[in-house]
């Protein structure tokens, strides 16, 4: 069984936070939760956030939930993330599941093994369906994975899947992965992402660019209606292989871009629950009735520059953006001080988390840096385009970032776009900077990967042969302990290189509405805000 680095570590900080969380929950039930003594069914989840459970949970009824994000496509064959990566879950589920201890579990596959981090054998249960009927075997997933890696592929998975040198059916249960190069970060791939959704092969091929509108997985939910950017209608898979799950008939998925008007809508009741990143929209939920439960999540906006830019390619002016920002300022006049500056590419939660990497706020050596870069370039200005999401705070940030980076001489624009068109950009590379949420998972050699790799597309488009060294000791080593030992001098070479500029962490908050009696808590692992298990959401009694 895979065992990541973290698992000590992160083991310590689940417990702080349920501490934390659970300061007048009473005892534990046994279940790795904490009993609620006021009986308004809050206690401390699996994962060590906020979980809501009032009775035994209920088969049936409907759930209309707020999405943070419009869902350009359903193809788990795309590119996703964020609402988009939740939706598809609810369709194909995942092969694999990140557990709370960080481990990596049984999904709607048993299991994953290997010896040497190069070859690695894929378990999967007997007896699974799509949802079409069509059987979930060995050649579905081979299949999904060679489409995932093909040379056309919109993946943001796509290089890890062509590091991929040969995958097998062994038999109609087995999957054998051979990789390029050893990677003891594997099995993640298979527990979120497109490498970890897989889609019913002879839909795939029977539907064609219509595959994106209809999908056809083996999730918990089939899609009944769905319009890009629109509404989600979904209903019970009864070809679930789990026949327990899940609880609810139905589920609409509705996108609604701005936290404010998610609050508003579940408070109305137009939406049963939705998930908020500003603390503050969760406090005035609270104050207005709805119950507010909150998450643990490893995440932070910060802004990533495109290395690419004849300007941001030069550290003086990263360095410069970062002694610009007044992190304090932003915490307090956007989130009333209630999240926290960031002072490293970790945020302080993270089991990781080492301080004092990332300049801080500095007006006179920004400027100074600004007339360095300028003197020795010949440039007479500097002038940036921002990519900025359609989240009010992301524009809040944006407008604050703006006033403080004219004040060292920096013109910053902004563009607010919709989550397909900003995919499209940063695929292309057609952008200056973009600000954005970004979580990075306890096991951070992954996503480090990921993000700033030489060998893995990473949006800045930046690469920096010691981190790319690292990354490589890390991914090869031959045990947790040798893997995370690595990590501190990772941290380090980022410092130094600065591939993006944290601003302030996010927090996460589950708005709930009366209608629901049972919220399951979510991974701070999750690369997205919006990941939960729908599956174990209820309604009350009616």
């Amino acid at each position: 069984m895979f065992t990541p680095s973290h698992r000590k570590a992160f083991a310590a900080a689940l417990v702080a936070a349920a501490l934390a969380l659970s300061a007048c929950s009473g005892n534990s039930d046994g279940n790795g939760s904490k009993e609620d003594p006021t009986g308004d069914g809050i206690s401390v989840g699996r994962y060590g956030g906020e979980q809501l459970a009032i009775g035994d949970p209920v088969r049936g009824g409907s759930f209309t939930y707020g999405l943070s994000f419009s869902v350009p496509t359903l193809d788990s064959g795309a590119a996703m993330g964020g609402s988009t990566e939740f939706a598809m879950t609810a369709v194909y589920d995942s092969l694999l599941r990140i557990q709370p201890d960080g481990s990596v579990g049984a999904g709607i596959a048993e299991g994953v093994s290997g010896d040497d981090n190069l070859v690695w054998t894929l378990s999967l249960r007997p007896d699974v369906v799509f949802s079409d009927g069509e059987p979930f075997d060995a050649d579905a997933v081979v299949a999904h994975i060679n489409r995932v890696a093909a040379e056309d592929s919109q993946s943001l998975e796509a290089a890890d899947a062509r590091a991929i040198t040969s995958i097998e059916a062994v038999d109609p249960l087995t999957v054998r992965f051979t990789l390029s190069k050893e990677n003891s970060q594997f099995p993640l791939l298979l527990a979120q992402g497109s490498m970890s959704m897989i889609a019913s092969p002879k839909a795939v091929e029977e539907r064609g660019a219509d595959f994106a509108l209809n999908p056809v997985g083996a999730g918990p939910f089939v899609v009944d209606s769905f319009t890009p950017d629109g509404d989600i209608v979904l209903s019970r898979n009864e070809k679930y292989w789990d026949a327990e799950l899940p609880y609810l008939d139905s589920v609409r998925l509705v996108p609604v871009l701005d936290e404010q008007s998610r609050v508003s809508g579940v408070l109305s009741g137009d939406l049963d629950a939705s998930s908020v990143t500003a603390l503050t929209k969760l406090v005035e939920a609270r104050d207005q009735g709805a119950i507010g439960l909150e998450q643990p999540r490893y995440s932070g906006y910060l802004i990533q520059p495109n290395i690419k830019n004849e300007h941001l390619s030069d550290i003086r002016v990263r360095q410069a953006i970062s002694y610009a920002i007044d992190r304090e300022g932003i915490n307090q006049v956007i989130f009333d001080g209630l999240q926290a500056p960031m002072d490293s590419y970790l945020v302080a939660l993270h089991p990781f988390y080492e301080g004092g990497l990332v300049p801080q706020y500095d007006l006179a050596t920004a400027k100074e840096l600004v007339e360095e870069y300028k003197a020795e370039t010949g440039v007479s200005e500097i002038s940036l385009d921002l990519m900025v999401n359609q989240m009010q705070e992301s524009s809040d940030i944006a407008a604050l970032l703006q006033q403080q980076l004219a004040e060292i001489g920096i013109e910053m624009k902004t563009s607010v776009m919709e989550p397909a068109t900003m995919i499209s950009n940063i695929v292309a590379g057609t952008f200056d900077a973009m600000l954005m949420d970004r979580a990075f998972p306890a096991e951070t050699t992954q996503i480090f990967r990921q993000a700033f790799g030489a060998d893995f597309r990473n949006f800045g488009s930046g690469t920096n042969p010691d981190f790319d060294v690292l990354i490589g000791r890390a991914v090869s080593a031959p045990s947790d302990a040798d893997r995370q030992a690595v990590i501190p001098e990772m941290l380090e070479v980022l410092s130094e290189w600065m591939p993006v500029v944290p601003i302030v962490s996010t927090g996460l908050g589950r708005v709930i509405g009366p209608d629901v009696a049972g919220f399951p808590d979510g991974d701070p692992n999750a690369t997205s805000s919006e990941m939960f298990d729908l599956r174990k959401v209820w309604m009350a009694k009616e």
